[in-house]
């Protein structure tokens, strides 16, 4: 992700970010960015893409590489369904 600070942000083994110019930082960093920190470039939420009168576009099947119905052309990845228990039977 890229990041801006507004101070000079020292961060283990001699290494020092810039203020005021976008850095790129590993996300495994983020818990570690100072509050004052701008996120430039960070994970965005996917929006549906919309048509003129605003209802929502649907995807095109002849491009199976561009999904059209989603902004950016990817569409998000479905969370894993939840396993229902089976109820137990006593005879």
């Amino acid at each position: 992700m890229k990041v801006n600070f507004q101070r000079d942000f020292h961060y283990g083994e001699g290494r020092f970010k810039e203020r005021n110019n976008p850095n790129e930082v590993p996300d495994s960093m983020a818990y570690k960015l100072p509050m004052d920190a701008e996120i430039v470039d960070g994970p965005a939420n996917p929006k549906r893409a919309r048509k003129g009168d605003g209802e929502f576009k649907g995807d095109d099947k002849s491009t199976p590489d561009i999904n059209e119905a989603w902004e950016g052309g990817k569409a998000p990845k479905k969370p894993a369904s939840k396993k229902q228990p089976k109820p137990n039977r006593k005879a």
